[in-house]
């Protein structure tokens, strides 16, 4: 992953994404720094994309998901198993778990005081009957 002045998403238009066809970069490619524990979290995504997208015939349905994300969520105190996900404490330990540089490098920056922000959008989504999920894990 390279840091690119490329946006991931049309941000005055939310549904309208951009390839990375569109977007790519000529850059000399260089070692990993593993002791970067940013550089180290993004080879984990790029191994778990290459696991997800390696996979054949898994399409779990909505409740399995939804049942799936409320569990987890439950688990780690940010939401009741009857559904109701605490937003603002989900907001407040994502931003502890992952670094705001890492999160800049993602594109995925979280502004707690905006009451729409995209992880805030996810969480809502689950009552709705769509499942919407993060590229990334949520924190433990």
């Amino acid at each position: 992953m390279e840091l690119s002045k490329a946006p991931a998403r049309n941000h005055s238009n939310c549904s309208e994404y951009f390839s990375a066809q569109q977007s790519i970069l000529l850059t000399t490619p260089r070692r990993l720094d593993l002791s970067d524990s940013n550089q180290k979290f993004l080879l984990s995504i790029a191994h778990d994309a290459t696991t997800l997208l390696s996979q054949s015939g898994v399409l779990p349905d909505f409740e399995s998901l939804h049942n799936r994300y409320i569990w987890l969520l439950a688990n780690s105190g940010l939401a009741t198993y009857n559904g109701a996900v605490h937003v603002g404490q989900l907001v407040r330990k994502f931003k502890q778990y992952y670094s705001s540089e890492l999160l800049n490098l993602l594109q995925c920056q979280v502004d707690e005081n905006k009451r729409s922000n995209w992880l805030s959008q996810i969480v809502k989504s689950l009552n709705r009957n769509k499942v919407n999920h993060p590229s990334i894990p949520l924190p433990k």
